[in-house]
């Protein structure tokens, strides 16, 4: 059997793409679904570590966080004024912004930086964060400018965004409302969000408001939160049941926004009661979907409305993932099914402190919870403020499907999922790497990612239910030898170059693995059927064994190769011209005859010149025959004809030929139509070599009578010329083939 690895390409337009990702570093903490790991800081605080890992850096109070469309991570280092990122494929961390506080220790009224490098700008003060992934932009409130900024994270440059400047230039009532958010006023923007059509949501805590920037127009609106005549909140908690237009906020802090446009708002009461409020996309009602009840829910859970949930001012922060929000206090985590409306404990003890990396999140410390983010798929990173850290929860089951804003999905630190692994239909994602998982407690399914260009699933141990890798443009995994137990059914559909190898693998159910470019192919299964495919040039493969056609865990090697042939071969009296050469193997002790194998030549993939040659010789009836003759280990040779339209069986038989056009339609060589594929169907039996020949007549009977024990299949043929139905090979077929 074969143990070395797999490198998967993609051929573009005849080309061959090598694609490899790192490996994660040995460094990193493997976790299963529901534990706990620190993937920054070192806990020491101060400021270090920038060009190298994260876990060794030095960061101050952590506030904040956003995944990018790469799979990056970005987060505030809030004592330092500067925003951080960490690579997620190397874990090393940098700085993309801001330059630290300036020595008078309070940024100035004027674009400090803007329209130049984030590095090299004064960023301020903020607690949050928001990427708009559709332009690869990084949102980040300024609140001692008064402003919201945008750097391009493709370009670094750094912008306003919302805000027009100091106190001082305060418009009026409206504060901008229907105008330029570069002509806005905005006394505290704290929160801040993107919404599925790109809108960017701010938060204003100190005007009471919640305001949108158009994504197409950069017009701000206010989106709820009144004030009386002097400037206050009509009511703590007035609205709810209603219009958010008409509704008011005590305290709005950060924000979230659902796939479908709803939007969750932490609204901080007296005594740092959080309300989460939410505000319907269709509808625009406001309504408290957790907090402002009466039972401390410690490690238990129960009705979310009947909570009583606490933070201080600038802790905690709101995530949404499908059906479920994630709401963190001072000290912990909890999840709220919002179909259902049940609040549950997700990870903290509700002690101060720091504890936990390596076991359950549940049994984790954190102190001063300053950010959410999650990871896209599944995974939540939260930002533990006063620890100095940045820590990450592992999830149960990982979902990335129809996600058009996603390039890159990186799983670094996840070695086990007790569910799922889904990755399907985001036509944009070029980079699957899920390198360090080693078991999928569920199915595993990465399909239709039509951009993709890698896929890397290398430490892949176990999937306990199906394994399917289908569909994904020109992406194939790169290396399966770890793979050992398939507890449903296998399909893979790859290309590359060398050998594929999974022979160690053992599959319940039925395998199917098509292969676009490898030379052999070694599988095994347990108990269902196995189909190959395997396409290497003009030339395909299709083997189709019974469930048991060998012993559980023994692998069996399956090649189609294109073959060195001397472009010149005699039959009797004829002569024959070789175009090109594949040889097929498949060795397989206990094939039965119930197991079926096809082959397939594309005509279209031949050179110009051969192609006019053989459709030549077709049309005018010169070559009429086909002939495929395999032997049976331990029993005579066995040879059949295998007839062209027209022309009557020879000894020992035919096997159905089908001449196909560019729609796989059925052709009759003669109809003056180009056919492009030819096609043998259902040759049965146990082959372990067979030669595939076209020759012009008389020499048809000459051939079935001689014994070839060459591995290999004679697709195409050249010829300088034929004159009256006999070939005459010229000085430059030597070159042929």
């Amino acid at each position: 059997m074969h143990t070395s690895k797999l490198f998967v390409g993609a051929r573009v337009i005849g080309a061959l793409l090598l694609v490899q990702v790192a490996s994660p570093s040995p460094a990193r903490a493997l976790l299963s679904s529901g534990e706990i790991v620190t993937i920054a800081g070192s806990g020491s605080g101060g400021f270090s570590g920038d060009g190298g890992p994260a876990t060794s850096a030095a960061i101050g109070d952590p506030y904040g966080a956003a995944i990018g469309p790469d799979g990056a991570l970005y987060f505030v280092d809030g004592e330092h004024f500067r925003i951080r990122r960490i690579d997620p494929a190397t874990g090393t961390i940098t700085t993309i912004a801001g330059i630290g506080l300036p020595q008078s220790g309070w940024l100035d009224d004027g674009p400090n930086g803007d329209g130049g490098l984030a590095t090299s700008a004064q960023i301020g003060d903020g607690i949050t964060l928001a990427v708009e992934r559709a332009r690869n932009r990084l949102y980040l409130p300024s609140t001692s400018i008064l402003r919201v900024r945008s750097v391009d994270l493709s370009t670094g440059i750094i912008n306003a965004f919302a805000g027009d400047d100091m106190i001082d230039d305060h418009p009026g009532p409206s504060d901008g409302d229907g105008g330029l958010a570069l002509d806005a006023f905005l006394l505290s923007p704290t929160g801040l969000a993107v919404g599925p059509g790109g809108d960017v949501l701010i938060t204003d805590g100190m005007t009471y408001r919640l305001r949108s920037v158009d994504a197409g127009t950069g017009i701000i609106s206010r989106v709820a939160g009144i004030e009386d005549g002097f400037g206050f909140p009509i009511n703590l908690t007035g609205g709810d049941g209603g219009l958010a237009s008409a509704a008011s906020f005590h305290n709005a802090q950060r924000v979230a926004v659902d796939a479908a446009g709803n939007i969750y708002v932490q609204d901080l009461q007296l005594y740092g009661e959080i309300l989460v409020r939410r505000i319907d996309a269709v509808t625009g009602i406001i309504d408290t979907v957790a907090g402002g009840g009466t039972t401390i829910p410690g490690s238990g859970g129960g009705l979310a409305t009947e909570m009583r949930l606490t933070a201080s001012t600038g802790s905690g922060d709101l995530a949404i993932d499908g059906n479920t929000l994630f709401i963190a206090t001072d000290t912990q985590v909890f999840q709220v099914d919002l179909a259902t409306g049940q609040l549950a404990l997700f990870a903290g003890t509700g002690a101060t402190g720091f504890a936990g990396d390596g076991g359950s999140a549940l049994d984790a410390r954190f102190d001063h919870i300053g950010g959410l983010a999650l990871v896209p798929g599944g995974g939540l990173v939260v930002a533990d403020s006063y620890n100095s850290r940045m820590r990450y929860i592992a999830p149960d089951s990982i979902d990335l499907s129809g996600d058009a804003s996603q390039s890159e999905l990186h799983l670094p630190w996840v070695s086990e999922l007790s569910g799922d692994l889904t990755v399907a239909e985001n036509p944009n994602l070029t980079v699957i790497d899920v390198s360090s998982l080693a078991t999928a407690g569920g199915d595993l399914v990465i399909a239709d990612n039509t951009a993709a260009t890698l896929i890397d699933i290398s430490s892949l141990a176990t999937a306990s239910g199906d394994l399917v890798i289908a569909d994904n443009g020109v992406a194939t995994v790169n290396d399966m030898s770890a793979l050992a137990t398939v507890g449903g059914a296998l399909t893979i559909e790859t290309t590359g170059t060398g050998v594929f190898d999974m022979s160690g693998a053992t599959v319940a159910g039925d395998t199917s693995i098509t292969t676009d470019g490898y030379s052999e192919v070694d599988a095994a299964t347990a108990a269902g059927q196995t189909a190959v495919t395997m396409i290497n040039g003009p030339a395909t493969m299709e083997l189709v064994l019974p469930a048991g056609a060998f012993p559980i865990g023994d692998g069996v090697a399956f090649s189609v190769q294109q073959l060195a042939a001397d472009p010149v071969e005699s039959w009797g009296e004829g002569e024959t011209t070789t175009l090109a050469a594949y040889g097929f193997q498949f060795d397989i002790a206990t094939l039965g005859l119930d197991a079926t194998l096809n082959f397939e030549i594309d005509l279209a993939m031949l050179d110009p010149g051969a192609q006019a040659v053989l459709l030549d010789l077709l049309h005018t009836d010169v070559v009429s025959t086909l002939a495929v003759q395999g032997d049976d280990p331990g029993a005579a040779l066995q040879i059949f004809g295998v007839c062209a339209a027209g022309v009557s069986p020879t000894a020992g038989g035919c096997v159905d030929v089908q001449w196909l056009d560019a729609n796989r339609l059925e052709l009759e060589p003669s109809d003056g139509v180009d056919p492009a594929l030819l096609r043998f169907e259902a040759l049965v039996g146990h082959f372990s070599s067979y030669h595939v020949v076209l020759v012009p007549e008389p020499a048809t009977h000459l051939l079935l009578a001689a014994g070839l024990s060459t591995l290999a299949l004679i697709a195409r043929r050249r010829a300088e010329d034929c004159e009256a139905g006999t070939h005459r090979p010229s000085s430059s077929d030597d070159d042929a083939g």
